[in-house]
């Protein structure tokens, strides 16, 4: 079952007031974990912006112990592998403002980001919208992760974007010490589940 990230409807037009929790507090120090993403960017988001979200989304995962290797375009990797798909239409089933800015398909290993809902949000907010798409990138692969129901009161696992350029933005340290394990048995794992770019759309759709 699909796990979505909504942009709330009230408060898509408004900053989101700053967040600190006690999960922001420093972090034991260990040995990285490793895990590969597969980006199939069809939004084609310019390169620049791309980088940018991407290395928000390094940021997030690397404070919680674990660095990302980028792998991009319709190539098919060794099992074990998370997709992350990059789009410009709205949801399955979103209502008339298609306020899902994401979900993660766990069945398939498959995450999605709908990139045209959030440009139509941050471009009236001062925000840097490479910064909230990373975010929400992050959010996502976080649900594939972590254990089903995984949203959380605070840091990147709210069910909602938080749009606010300050504020704690990055996984608690529960989160943290469950996505270092899950990350391991993730690289071992035979998930044999790549789609390639031109296998879009998948014959089920994500569920919101």
């Amino acid at each position: 079952m699909g796990t979505g990230r909504r942009i709330g409807r009230a408060a898509a037009w408004t900053l989101t007031a700053s967040l600190v929790a006690a999960g922001a507090s420093a972090r034991e120090t260990v040995a990285p974990k490793t895990v590969t993403i597969r980006l199939d960017d069809l939004a084609q988001t310019p390169a620049r912006d791309l980088d940018a979200a991407k290395a928000e989304l390094d940021r997030i995962f690397h404070e919680a112990g674990i660095d990302i290797v980028w792998v991009e375009g319709p190539a098919m990797l060794a099992p074990g592998s998370l997709t992350l798909i990059l789009l410009n239409t709205n949801a399955p089933g979103a209502g008339p403002g298609g306020d899902v800015a994401g979900e993660a398909n766990r069945q398939t290993s498959r995450a999605y980001v709908y990139c045209n809902r959030l440009e139509a949000v941050s471009k009236h907010l001062p925000v840097n919208a490479n910064v909230i798409l990373g975010r929400v990138m992050a959010h996502e692969i976080g649900h594939l992760l972590l254990p089903p129901n995984s949203h959380s009161p605070v840091g990147i696992m709210r069910p909602h974007v938080n749009f606010s350029p300050v504020g704690f933005n990055s996984f608690t340290d529960d989160e943290a010490r469950e996505l270092r394990p899950s990350a391991e048995r993730w690289a071992v794992d035979c998930r044999d589940v790549v789609f390639l770019a031109h296998k879009w759309p998948p014959a089920r759709a994500p569920v919101p």
